[in-house]
């Protein structure tokens, strides 16, 4: 997980049309310079626009500011993905991720999205919009059309964060420390320098 510099000249390194790549390539860093040509690339169309925008105008009041929520449970519960290091956050890091969002932007409404549903409506309803959605893809475009981010756990919800582009609070604790999943991660090659950490 994370940047691996051989990457900046494949080309040098690829001998035949039949080469493989595996890892878990996830840094920005692989595509920062041409983050601009890739954020047009990334935009949502037809009914998932259409559909999002009609959500975000019908239950999000006016002059608010928008604040994405995405909870990532699901496997990252099970015994295999939590002894590799895929770790869930507490409820008290979604509650603080809120507060210091409402310091921000005292006018910050919530919306939140996940794959467990249950749970963010029995713990997040309070403070929260929940997704109306059943469908990953809605909810990452829904997501993206907020104006900042507080995201968990994954790729799903990195991405997230970096396609709304506005402030973005992290779960500090994914992958958990000392897993084979974080080590030789650099978090500064995960995480963009100005997105928070927060931990539970």
């Amino acid at each position: 997980m994370g940047y691996d510099a051989r990457f900046k000249d494949i080309r040098q390194h690829i001998n035949h049309s039949e080469t493989l790549l595996k890892g878990f390539l996830q840094s920005y860093k692989y595509f920062h310079e041409h983050e601009h040509f890739i954020r047009r690339c990334y935009q949502f169309t037809g009914s998932y626009k259409d559909n999002t925008r009609k959500i975000m105008r019908l239950r999000i009041p006016k002059n608010r500011t928008i604040v994405g929520i995405h909870v990532r449970r699901g496997d990252f519960l099970d015994a295999k993905s939590q002894s590799r290091g895929l770790s869930v956050a507490n409820l008290s890091y979604y509650y603080k991720a809120m507060d210091l969002m409402q310091e921000k932007y005292p006018n910050a409404f919530f919306i939140a999205a996940s794959d467990d549903m249950k749970w963010a409506k029995e713990n997040l309803n309070s403070r929260a919009s929940m997704s109306p959605f059943q469908n990953n893809f809605y909810d990452l475009a829904l997501l993206a059309n907020c104006q900042h981010s507080i995201i968990s756990s994954g790729t799903f919800s990195w991405w997230a964060g970096w396609l709304a582009n506005g402030t973005t609070i992290y779960y500090e604790d994914y992958p958990r420390k000392g897993s084979s999943l974080s080590e030789g991660l650099d978090r500064s090659e995960y995480y963009y320098k100005n997105w928070i950490p927060l931990g539970d």
